[in-house]
């Protein structure tokens, strides 16, 4: 089935031939500095002091609140630090910063003695495993549907127009994210699994219909979206259910959504007692040597990354240049190259002064395109008219909490106004208010 009825933004694929490349492999670094930040506000507190001994899977951070995740060691070695540092997120959060001791050894957990949903819940909230919101899965769980036809939603979409990292991850492990897809679905007594693509991943596609059709799966379905510029976990929901998340956008409705990187990473933590510790990153923009998609170990350095793949960009410092975390449209532009990768990320750009531009403002002349593309269905130049004017009540009141910050408002700003930008900072504004 293809869905047409669209609110989105067509934006120009940045992939090029990434995504037909098979996956590469980031070298072991001497050090690893590991985030107790695994998403934005997503904390942990140490568990290890300095000179403690770890191998690859040994626990190093449980949650710091009901939504903190539990951190796990990517490498064998010694705890020589453990600091505060600036995130990829922009916070100042606490760090473990490990020395590799090149011995490769491993820890895991125990094996899962039954699979009932007890358990598969247990597994998931200690697994680190996360979902395509940067919030963690096993929080969905915790309450039984009250639908009586749960459904299981798989995003298999690189909602970036540079991302290829979904479409690369479903290619090279069909298997594991079909039975991880799977185990979601016994964990929520649902009744149905959709995976949804867009309609410029044939190859994955194809992966996904060959396994179902030779594994004679019952319950299996697919939904194929134009390729529209945003398909977050808001609009997947809208276009299949017909119903739109509350300004939280957790689940609803008997629909848990969930992307192919936790239905892998659940597999892993439930067959092959694996922690996450590592993620497949799409490394893309001119700026890079080498473009593709590469498994990277949490705690690796930005400068490392750039170094393994090479800038040559770097060379001329007269050439301006954009570190971006989380994709072009609504990623963080990074202030400094020793920030580490968390668990969360799924690509790194690296663009040049040909990929981005620093506009001029217009006067907004009230055209509503913004409204328009906007997936929450609220009207950014309003609110924006309250933030500048700072006036957070009336922001609030005109929905800036059911903000996405996807960017497709100041993408198609004919004025070339900072939309997102703005209201992404009065909704932290409105965090430090202790409102959102």
């Amino acid at each position: 089935m293809v869905i047409t009825d669209n609110i989105g933004v067509q934006i120009k694929s940045r992939r090029g031939k990434q995504s037909s490349f098979a996956s590469g492999v980031m070298k072991e670094q001497d050090t690893y500095l590991v985030p107790l930040e695994s998403a934005k506000n997503v904390m942990a507190t140490p568990v290890v002091s300095i000179g403690d001994n770890v191998k690859e899977g040994t626990l190093i951070g449980k949650p710091k609140d009901r939504y903190g995740a539990f951190v796990y060691s990517p490498v064998s070695g010694k705890v020589t630090a453990i600091l505060q540092q600036l995130s990829l997120h922009g916070t100042m959060a606490d760090h473990v910063l490990i020395t590799a001791d090149k011995k490769n050894e491993v820890e895991r957990f125990k094996p899962v003695e039954d699979f009932s949903r007890k358990s598969l819940l247990e597994r998931l909230m200690i697994s680190g495993c996360m979902d395509e919101d940067g919030e963690l899965c096993y929080i969905k769980y915790i309450r039984k549907s009250a639908s009586k036809k749960p459904k299981i939603i798989v995003s298999c979409v690189d909602n970036d127009p540079y991302q290829s990292a979904c479409e690369v991850l479903m290619r090279e492990n069909t298997e594991k994210i079909v039975k991880g897809a799977l185990e979601f679905k016994k964990l929520a007594e649902a009744a149905t699994i959709t995976f949804v693509f867009q309609s410029h991943q044939k190859s994955a596609i194809s992966a996904y219909k060959k396994y179902v059709k030779s594994n004679k799966l019952k319950d299996f379905y697919i939904e194929i979206f134009p390729d529209l510029y945003p398909l977050t976990t808001m609009e997947v929901v809208r276009y299949i259910s017909g119903k739109t998340l509350d300004a939280s956008g957790r689940f609803q409705n008997g629909l848990y959504v969930e992307s192919v990187f936790s239905c892998k990473e659940f597999f892993e933590a439930l067959n092959e007692n694996k922690p996450v510790t590592e993620k497949l990153i799409t490394i893309g923009g001119e700026g890079f040597a080498r473009r593709g998609n590469f498994v990277v170990k949490v705690g690796t350095k930005l400068q490392s990354i750039m170094d393994f793949v090479g800038t040559p960009v770097m060379e001329s410092q007269k050439i301006s240049f954009k570190i971006i975390c989380g994709g072009s449209m609504s990623g963080i532009a990074e202030e400094s190259a020793n920030v580490a990768i968390d668990s969360s990320l799924h690509s790194i750009l690296f663009l040049t002064a040909k990929e981005f531009a620093d506009e001029k403002e217009y006067p907004c002349n009230h055209c509503g395109k913004c409204a328009d593309v906007c997936p929450a269905k609220i009207m950014p130049y309003k609110i924006e008219e309250f933030l500048l004017s700072n006036d957070l009540d009336f922001a609030k009141s005109f929905g800036i909490e059911a903000c996405t910050s996807c960017g497709a408002c100041s993408y198609v700003c004919p004025a070339r106004r900072y939309l997102a930008q703005r209201i992404t900072n009065g909704k932290h504004k409105l965090e430090s208010r202790g409102e959102n």
